[in-house]
């Protein structure tokens, strides 16, 4: 398990819950991220170094 379901746990009844959340969270950054980097008019040097750096660093969100 990692940290954030751990977290979430602490806020909600149901661990699934929680875990639900995240997968949303996740599933929102990942379907929106190539328009909302354009909408912000980000260079593509920009876009690669904040990707999994910034947003979705593997490190932070373990298995999802």
């Amino acid at each position: 398990m990692t940290i954030l379901p751990c977290i979430f746990s602490l806020c909600f009844d149901d661990s699934a819950e929680a875990t639900g959340i995240v997968y949303r969270v996740i599933t929102a950054i990942r379907d929106n991220w190539d328009r909302v980097c354009d909408e912000a008019r980000l260079t593509p040097v920009d876009k690669n170094l904040m990707w999994q750096r910034q947003f979705l660093n593997p490190y932070s969100i373990g298995r999802y």
